[in-house]
């Protein structure tokens, strides 16, 4: 990972997320760049899931003690993320910087708390609903 290139992507607005329909098992995080640029990003089940993790554990973190057990007991070594450090910080202005690492490429993005929250409705509600991981959040 020394010497990687870093993909910094700016503060964004307009996150989404949802299943990959081409890749099996992963999710496509899609947002606008501050030129307006559609971009996407993928994420392995197992990245997606920490992810969500960290933003939990930023914007609601009087839930994460529900939630920590659940995601450590419920991955599998089939299942590990292939980005392999994600970290998530927040800036002053109520800004959240997310960034994600692996073996090939890292990039990093920023991105207000409002679209923080609104992006963990999206990721919640998809991975509660996406069938490998109905034993990891349960209803």
């Amino acid at each position: 990972m020394l010497g990687q290139q870093l993909d910094q992507l700016g503060l964004v607005t307009n996150l989404t997320f949802r299943e990959d329909s081409v890749v099996p098992n992963t999710f496509l995080l899609r947002f606008d760049s501050l030129c307006a640029e559609k971009r996407s990003l993928r994420l392995t089940a197992g990245a997606a899931r920490i992810m969500w993790l960290y933003l939990t554990q930023f914007l609601f973190p009087e839930a994460t003690c529900l939630t920590v057990p659940v995601i450590k007991n419920g991955l599998t070594a089939d299942q590990l993320p292939i980005v392999s450090a994600i970290t998530v910080e927040e800036y002053p202005g109520e800004i959240l910087e997310i960034i994600a690492l692996s073996s090939l490429q890292g990039w990093e993005l920023r991105f207000s708390r409002t679209a923080g929250n609104d992006l963990w409705v999206c990721m919640d509600q998809i991975l509660r609903s996406t069938p490998m991981d109905k034993a990891l959040f349960p209803r």
